[in-house]
């Protein structure tokens, strides 16, 4: 899948006229969390608060030529 993928990738920058656009761009967002009971009453003893780090990676990928116009998102999120 990640061949035929590259594949065309290559094929459309090759096969294209000076006019088209390629785009190719990424993100990535950590984001820190601390959860003890926001907006709650205080836990019980023995519970202890958490923490985690969540994130968020995107490769979009856009093109535009004459009539042709496609955008691609592929996302990722993980705890």
């Amino acid at each position: 899948m990640i061949k035929r993928i590259i594949l065309l990738a290559s094929f459309i920058l090759i096969c294209n006229s000076l006019f088209a656009q390629f785009i190719l761009s990424t993100e990535y967002r950590p984001r820190f969390e601390f959860r003890d009971g926001f907006k709650l009453l205080p836990p019980e003893y023995g519970q202890t608060p958490s923490f985690l780090v969540s994130q968020r990676t995107r490769l979009n990928v856009g093109f535009k030529w004459n009539r042709i116009n496609t955008y691609l998102s592929l996302q990722d999120v993980r705890i």
